[in-house]
């Protein structure tokens, strides 16, 4: 089939991107002098999972001490528990429906290759029906930028995705959701370059544990093309906000540490729904082999 450059290079994204839950510190900032569409648009987690690049040179990133790797540990734990309260809930047995919208936050212009800027919006709704492990038997995942040609619905069956804007399917995988926001993740991936802490805060009167990452650089790294001393990266801190009560992820935000130590943000997601239901909508189910 004949494809629109544009919309192939957005599904290139997506499937790539995907397996990364949320952009985590030295991924945005290891890539943040190269410019790329799969740099910026940092996916939902229920989105198809593959295989991805992973960033593992840390040699411009600050290495943590002792007390504070131990005090990494403690948040981890806290989070862990927090966690397993809502995966246990909602990750059960059963149909499980996630909808989260992502804005970027960027003040270099970013687009495709054919000139025309790249969506900073978007919105991620997945249907997801689980075994008893909490593996995926099939689910829909769909990316809507709110242009048509840049739809991308994407079904998971068989053991495999299939992203059937474009017919095509990638290799078989096991697809296991989670509502760690990427947290969990990231603190494994750079344990030796992180400082982890936890907060208790108030949100739109909501109280929420908060979960903050933070990547220090020994050099400052450029957004883009933009090499303006006041303009270059310092860090990346990432928030995680969950609710206390529940322990669902709720919002998650992106920052980049500048030249004066000011927090600029990069990158928010904010959770819609996250719920249980006892079968999806019948527009859903259609996407399903019969």
């Amino acid at each position: 089939m004949k494809v629109n450059k544009k919309t192939t290079f957005l599904i290139v994204v997506i499937v790539t991107a995907a397996a990364i839950l949320f952009s985590q510190s030295s991924m945005l900032i290891a890539a943040a002098d190269k410019s790329k569409l799969k740099d910026i648009l940092n996916l939902d987690p229920n989105a198809p999972q593959a295989i991805a690049e992973a960033q593992t040179d840390f040699s411009n990133s600050k290495k943590i001490d002792k007390k504070q790797a131990d005090q990494n540990a403690n948040v981890i734990t806290k989070a862990k528990k927090l966690i397993s309260k809502a995966e246990k809930e909602y990750l059960a047995e059963g149909w499980f429906h996630m909808s989260s919208s992502i804005e970027v936050f960027s003040t270099a212009q970013q687009t495709f290759p054919d000139g025309s800027p790249i969506p900073t919006k978007w919105t991620n709704e997945s249907w997801i029906l689980l075994d008893k492990d909490g593996d995926a038997i099939k689910a829909v995942s769909i990316q809507d930028t709110g242009d048509p040609k840049l739809l991308q619905i994407s079904v998971y069956e068989n053991g495999a995705w299939t992203n059937i804007s474009l017919g095509m399917t990638g290799e078989p995988e096991k697809y296991h959701p989670t509502l760690s926001g990427g947290i969990l993740d990231s603190a494994s991936t750079y344990k030796d370059i992180v400082k982890l802490s936890s907060e208790t805060s108030v949100v739109n009167g909501q109280n929420m544990f908060v979960f903050t990452s933070e990547e220090n650089l020994n050099t400052p790294v450029s957004e883009g093309d933009n090499k303006q001393k006041d303009q270059q990266i310092y860090g990346n801190v990432v928030k995680y906000y969950f609710a206390e009560s529940s322990g669902l992820p709720v919002q998650i935000e992106n920052y980049n540490i500048n030249s004066t130590g000011a927090l600029e943000i990069s990158q928010r997601i904010l959770m819609n729904v996250t719920e249980k239901v006892t079968e999806p909508p019948a527009d859903i189910l259609a996407y399903f082999i019969k």
